[in-house]
């Protein structure tokens, strides 16, 4: 008996996830007719139909949700064999793809992989950003290797192994033309004055936001941004105040107009490595992997705390 075919079943998932043939054979570089041939043949192997064309619309019939899970686990492990061969082909190196946020990727991991380039020079570490559920998304569907993410609670996925890599938390960066700031900066000293926030979707705005809304205070004037530097540069010349996490205080730290105070009550998060459970350990993601969790991270000494 004929085994499925992972390029037909490839091609299935194409299909049902942007609901076009078309748009399915730009994805995997395929014409539209040889893409509606594999379904074709998928279809007459499974003796079912699993995709119905409502005008220019494809979408899974419940025989094709049904498979729609089973080829998804198939692909990945399909996937997951591949990249076993691969570090036996390149002899244990290659490309590890590392996935994380912008403020990690911006503040912790630079001077990891500068230690890592000098010490594996035919290593390369590929870096992409995203929120936190995103990038763990991506380390459960094999599109990254290892995650680099920060949370306030546990991470929870069946799919994952997950470590601690260490401790972080929320800070407040005050500007000196607010005058002398306390020893712990709480909602009330910042009601009513100009604050700026890091943009909608990021942790920190939601964590912020439920500082100040637990405490029933609202900041005055508000101003958004996604990039750590562009804040402080705005606080610094004095047009607001902001909670930012404890990674960016370094880059204050030629910065003459603002200080850095713990606030109260204090937000901490952790810094979480996730890996898949089933990903092959070959000797360049072991590498990341370990200095991931050997750099103490959130352990660095604090600049600019008064």
């Amino acid at each position: 008996m004929r085994r499925l075919n992972l390029d037909q079943l490839q091609s299935f998932l194409a299909v049902a996830e942007t609901g076009s043939f078309s748009e399915a054979g730009r994805r995997l570089n395929l014409t539209q007719s040889a893409v509606s041939q594999q379904i074709k043949e998928l279809e007459a192997r499974l003796g079912t139909r699993i995709l119905d064309r409502l005008g220019r619309k494809a979408h899974p019939t419940p025989a094709g949700q049904e498979l729609l899970e089973h080829a998804r686990r198939l692909i990945q492990q399909s996937a997951l064999v591949e990249e076993a061969m691969r570090t036996h082909r390149d002899g244990g190196w290659g490309r590890v793809r590392l996935a994380t946020s912008a403020t990690l990727a911006a503040y912790v991991l630079p001077p990891i992989l500068l230690e890592l380039r000098k010490r594996y020079p035919r290593l390369e570490v590929a870096v992409t950003a995203g929120s936190a559920g995103k990038v763990l998304r991506q380390v459960a569907d094999n599109r990254a290797d290892v995650a680099l993410v920060n949370m306030p609670g546990p991470v929870t996925d069946a799919a994952l192994a997950i470590h601690i890599a260490g401790e972080s938390s929320l800070m407040a960066f005050w500007p000196r033309a607010y005058g002398s700031p306390p020893k712990a900066v709480r909602p009330d000293h910042l009601a009513g004055r100009p604050f700026i926030f890091y943009t909608p979707g990021t942790l920190t705005y939601d964590l912020v936001h439920g500082w100040f809304e637990k405490a029933g205070c609202k900041p005055g004037a508000t101003m958004e941004f996604e990039s750590g530097l562009s804040i402080i540069g705005l606080i610094d010349a004095g047009l607001g105040a902001s909670i930012l996490p404890s990674e960016v205080q370094h880059a204050a730290v030629t910065l003459r107009n603002l200080v850095v105070r713990p606030i109260e009550p204090a937000i901490t998060t952790r810094l979480h490595v996730a890996i898949h459970k089933d990903k092959p350990r070959h000797e360049a993601l072991r590498v990341v992997h370990a200095a991931l969790l050997s750099a103490r991270i959130g352990e660095r000494k604090r600049t600019r705390s008064s």
